[in-house]
């Protein structure tokens, strides 16, 4: 039990689900369990490793496909995404072993926040590929409207150590981890 106060006990259950992009799953495989993931939670901590980038963007490309999928009201499919999204949990996206540093184009330091809305903010163009890039971008901020983003460095220097995290004492890992550890938390 997690204890928001010392007079309040509230429950917390925790899914930890596989990864996106099984290879020995059908294709819709991952969209249901992330669908059930999302439907459950009331936070929902989607990880990746290094920057949020295109590759990071596609991913969660199965947020556009909710809403072929997604059924709320006894059998009539919600195309609304407006109505969908009160049904979506609040979003903190994780980038672990992040090297980058956190400032806009003028070199200002920017949140961690800034730089997940930057990474959300539409592309210029309109290819059809542009168009799709920010389909998935439009649609991630429609459903997620409560979000935030969080950064980890790298949690140790010797890349001996990160085959045992788990094992490692805490003065083992970089101060700077632990710090961005504790304001997740």
């Amino acid at each position: 039990m997690f204890y928001a106060d010392a007079k309040k006990e509230l429950p917390i259950l925790i899914i930890d689900t596989e990864g996106l992009g099984a290879f020995d799953e059908e294709e819709n495989h991952d969209a249901k369990i992330f669908l059930l993931a999302i439907l459950l939670s009331s936070l929902l901590v989607y990880n990746s490793v290094g920057s949020i980038d295109e590759n990071a963007l596609n991913n969660l490309s199965l947020v556009v496909n909710l809403s072929k999928t997604l059924q709320i009201k006894q059998g009539e499919k919600v195309e609304d995404p407006d109505e969908m999204a009160e049904y979506f949990p609040v979003f903190y996206w994780v980038v672990r072993d992040f090297a980058l540093q956190l400032k806009d184009m003028d070199g200002n330091e920017i949140s961690q926040k800034t730089y997940l809305e930057n990474a959300l903010k539409e592309q210029k163009g309109t290819s059809d590929s542009i168009e799709n890039k920010n389909r998935i971008r439009r649609l991630l901020r429609l459903f997620f409207k409560d979000r935030d983003c969080f950064t980890l460095v790298r949690p140790v220097e010797d890349e001996r150590h990160l085959q045992k995290l788990e094992r490692l004492d805490q003065s083992m890992l970089r101060e700077e981890f632990v710090e961005q550890i504790n304001l997740l938390k």
